[in-house]
């Protein structure tokens, strides 16, 4: 198995043999159960949300020599793209968890180290890397059961409907990047929030199946959809 985190292809980098240490279990979604005295049944509070979902691998080293590859996974910082070749089309996003120790052969030419990460409960599918360029009206199909949140970069400026919520940009440096997932608005460094008004103040989503793209001023818009599953 090739395991690349971070862009680094471990297996390559630092010459380990790589194997899943865990199952592949999918998230909880997170409901809170409230008992009500005279009510038969509890009511429920969705939280709206996934947690996150540890993640093992064990790393095994012929010549007992990890301390290369322990530095690199312990610099990271934050969340890092994660994705292993049993699961050529999807990745996730995650980080280790905790310290990594080892075990070593008495004659110490051999160390097998269990690597646990943290991912986000998505396992975003490559297909959604895929960029979708729209010169005029149309629509984008979600295949997945979940409601996306793309990435739009929208070229001058107006009005966009995306399904049932829109937004208008009221100035525009040549374009806008909408991230729907960090609810942020930017060029390159440059915030741009403020030039962005959302009705309702909702970001948009792309839900499962069809949904419809219109838009008034604008030139073109970029949609990297970002489709996952559990």
């Amino acid at each position: 198995m090739n395991l690349i985190f971070d862009g680094v292809d471990l297996k390559q980098e630092f010459g380990c043999e790589i194997f899943r240490d865990d199952s592949d279990r999918a998230p909880a979604r997170e409901i809170e159960s409230v008992a009500i005295p005279g009510r038969t049944g509890d009511l429920l509070k969705d939280g709206k949300r996934y947690p996150n979902v540890p993640m093992k691998y064990a790393l095994v080293f012929p010549d007992g020599n990890f301390s290369d590859c322990k530095n690199f996974l312990l610099s990271r910082v934050g969340y890092s793209r994660l994705e292993d070749s049993e699961h050529s089309d999807e990745y996730y996003m995650a980080y280790v968890k905790a310290d990594i120790e080892p075990t070593v052969t008495r004659q110490r030419d051999m160390a097998k180290y269990v690597v646990e990460f943290e991912r986000k409960a998505q396992r975003y599918l490559k297909s959604g890397e895929t960029v979708q360029t729209f010169t005029a009206a149309g629509s984008i199909t979600n295949p997945t059961r979940f409601d996306a949140q793309p990435l739009l970069r929208v070229y001058g400026a107006g009005s966009v409907g995306i399904g049932a919520r829109s937004f208008t940009i009221t100035s525009a440096d040549e374009y806008t990047d909408i991230d729907c997932e960090r609810m942020d608005c930017f060029k390159g460094v440059e915030p741009r929030n403020e030039y962005v008004q959302f009705t309702g103040h909702l970001f948009p989503t792309l839900p499962s199946g069809v949904t419809q793209l219109t838009f008034s001023g604008v030139t073109r818009i970029k949609v990297t959809p970002r489709w996952w599953r559990l």
